[in-house]
């Protein structure tokens, strides 16, 4: 089953795209991206990232962690949410209630009794309709609440005594006292209830979805069933939207039937493996399948629903929760997933709860999911409502992005220039070849030859993003392509010391006619670069500048541009490279010990009069390597262990001293044969 790589969540931009052509002479193009900057924050004012697949705007991932938790006295297989209050469907255990005012601390109120074992629950103004397993469904009064059956806890708040309630008087409406209202088994088993339109319930059961419609408003608790419709997978759930009924078919997919005559199949949608709960937003309902995990399905045409994204999940999906531009995905054996869907075709992983905790027990058996603000209320098989806190996380220090193709053209792109409107750190890549070879390109409005050229052409970007407190937002987006190259560098440049000066060296494997290369150089790291050299382009293919005006101590690096008639197209930039301080030294030669040769290596502040000489342990000169005038700068030479006369030394200890005008340095070596 695919494991997961973390991607990015979401919120979607809007996106204008211009692709056009500046002329008839030319085969220049402009891909323009303008992204509204209002849309580019959330909330907390924390700038977003693209999405890496589809190049949008999209908020950090999320972060879930398990905060709590509260046992129940059953396997919980679904939870109801209404305003401060939430009801649990707990087995055997009834209709659990907590007070969720502070999801951090879940307050238990009591348990409503039920006939069965409660699968799903619906809550009303007043009373609460349960889908009760073999014993078929209950309506309950909701004002009786009762304390735990299983312990000798004290009640809390509203809670009584079940031996308060008269047991007469099952099915009497007229007196109020009585905590089920009305009860009916349906030879089946009961998975789920809702419901609808105010005086209709419908109850998915094991073979056949079943339409209640009560008599009367005097006799409302005695409900006359009127309608039904046999499934052939087994309804596990469904879902009412205006005039339709949804329903997930264990065993066959999804079903849609009219609501005023079940027989009637408006649509339906084979899904291989088993269906189980679903939620719908929008045109597409999302659909927990098992071990194929998440199922999205088109239904924006009811006639032939259609399945448009399957996301794998690692466990089994048995139910789905839409809060927004999020799936929550109850994937037993894994825990809760957080899916992206703002766009549903590619749905993407934006988070997962720890499935092994010591808090409150695992969350490894989750049923059904409900979202109430930035908390998660989860109900376990194995026992208890979970509560999970979901944040986003911006504790990463960068965020990576990328486009689909931007244009699909006969001809080859053969060079670029990209300009944005951006903040902090921002880096570009772009690829002509679909993303197989990937080239750095600098923001700066130049152009940039490309090494590997090609008719698919995307971009990327990275925003770095540290410690999520510096923000690198981009606004705007402009990239111009070109199958016009005047120069292709063929190798990496050289960048070199002579002296005191910089020596830059290329080499190109192809050549316009009239080409002119531009220099220009820049104080490393900063980025600013002036122009300091125009150098001709002959009938050759190798070029070297030598720059002579730098300053010692100083780091520089280069960029070269290659101009024909207007047009300046990026070949490359140097390493950076360091002019020497103005001091006189000696530097270790090297290799020490060594035998017979070794380097000596040292740096005049000035040009002056140099002298290097080799001395024995006892002060005698045996060899004058040096004496000469000498530039400003560093300078290296050899002593192969012999003297002014050719004769080898053997092993032992000397020293080499360096006299200049501006000082003297000595150093030590060992000979070792």
């Amino acid at each position: 089953m695919t494991k997961y790589l973390t991607y990015i969540t979401a919120i979607i931009l809007f996106l204008s795209v211009a692709v056009s052509v500046s002329s008839a002479e030319t085969a220049q193009k402009v891909y323009s991206e303008d992204f509204t900057s209002g849309e580019y924050c959330d909330i907390e004012n924390t700038t977003a990232s693209w999405d890496s697949l589809r190049g949008e705007i999209k908020l950090p991932l999320y972060e879930i962690s398990l905060i709590g938790g509260y046992s129940t006295f059953d396997a919980s297989w679904g939870i109801e949410i209404e305003g401060d209050s939430a009801y649990v469907a707990d087995g055997f255990g009834g209709v659990l209630l907590y007070n969720i005012s502070d999801p951090t601390d879940l307050v238990y109120e009591g348990y409503y009794e039920t006939e069965g074992e409660v699968h799903g629950v619906d809550v009303g103004e007043d009373r609460i309709y349960v889908a009760a397993g073999e014993k078929g469904w209950d309506i309950i009064n909701k004002k009786f609440i009762f304390a735990s059956p299983y312990s000798g806890d004290k009640p809390e708040r509203n809670i009584q005594d079940s031996s308060s309630i008269p047991q007469a008087s099952a099915f009497d409406f007229i007196n109020p006292e009585r905590h089920i209202l009305s009860s009916a088994g349906l030879q089946s088993f009961a998975f789920d209830i809702q419901k609808a339109r105010d005086s209709l319930i419908v109850v998915a059961s094991w073979d056949s979805v079943k339409v209640i419609k009560f008599k009367s408003i005097v006799d409302r608790n005695l409900p006359n069933l009127i309608d039904g419709k046999d499934t052939p997978g087994g309804a596990i759930d469904f879902d009412v939207v205006g005039n339709r009924i949804f329903v997930s078919n264990h065993t066959s997919g999804l079903e849609i039937i009219d609501f005023d005559n079940c027989i009637d199949v408006v649509g339906s949608c084979e899904i291989p493996g088993y269906s189980y709960g679903f939620d719908i937003e929008g045109n597409y309902l999302y659909m927990a399948n098992d071990e194929a995990g998440m199922r999205v399905i088109d239904i924006s045409n009811e006639k032939s629903p259609h399945i448009v994204a399957t996301f794998d999940t690692p466990g089994y999906a048995v139910n789905v929760d839409v809060s927004g531009n999020y799936a929550y995905v109850s994937d037993w054996e894994e825990g809760v997933l957080v899916v992206d869907i703002s766009d549903p075709t590619i749905p993407v992983l934006a988070g997962s709860s720890p499935c092994e905790t010591e808090l409150e027990g695992a969350l490894n058996w989750p049923w059904d999911v409900k979202i109430t603000g930035n908390y998660a209320l989860a109900a376990n098989h194995a026992g208890g409502i979970k509560v999970l806190q979901i944040t986003p996380d911006y504790t990463m220090d960068f965020y990576h992005t990328q486009s689909l193709a931007v244009n699909a053209a006969e001809e080859a792109v053969s060079s670029v220039k990209i300009n944005t409107v951006q903040e902090g750190s921002v880096t570009w890549e772009i690829s002509a070849d679909g993303g197989d070879n990937w080239q750095d390109i600098n923001p700066d409005d130049q152009w940039h030859n490309l090494v590997y050229p090609g008719n698919q052409l995307i971009w990327r970007s990275t925003h770095s993003y540290p410690g999520g407190m510096t923000k690198s937002p981009c606004s705007f987006l402009n990239i111009e392509w070109d199958n016009q190259v005047p120069a292709l560098l063929a190798n990496s440049p050289e960048v070199s010391l002579k002296g005191s000066a910089i020596e830059v060296e290329w080499s190109v494997s192809r050549i316009s006619d009239e080409i002119k290369f531009i220099v220009y150089r820049g104080l490393y790291p900063d980025g600013n670069f002036e122009k300091i050299s125009v150098v001709d382009a002959e009938d050759r293919l190798k070029y070297k500048f030598i720059d002579d005006r730098c300053e010692d101590g100083e780091t520089y690096h280069y960029s070269v541009y290659a101009r024909e008639n207007s047009k300046e197209i990026f070949l490359f930039d140097t390493k950076p490279i360091t002019i020497p301080p103005a001091v006189l030294s000696l530097h270790q030669n090297r290799p020490n010990p060594f035998n017979p040769l070794t380097t000596i290596g040292y740096n005049l502040a000035v040009k002056s009069r140099v002298v290097l000489d080799i001395y024995d342990v006892s002060g005698r000169l045996i060899k004058r390597l040096v004496d000469e005038v000498k530039d400003r700068g560093p300078h290296e030479v050899i002593w192969n262990g012999k003297d002014s006369k050719g004769h080898t030394f053997g092993s032992g200890v000397y020293f080499y001293t360096l006299k200049a005008e501006n000082g003297k340095k000595t150093r030590k070596m060992v000979l070792l044969k």
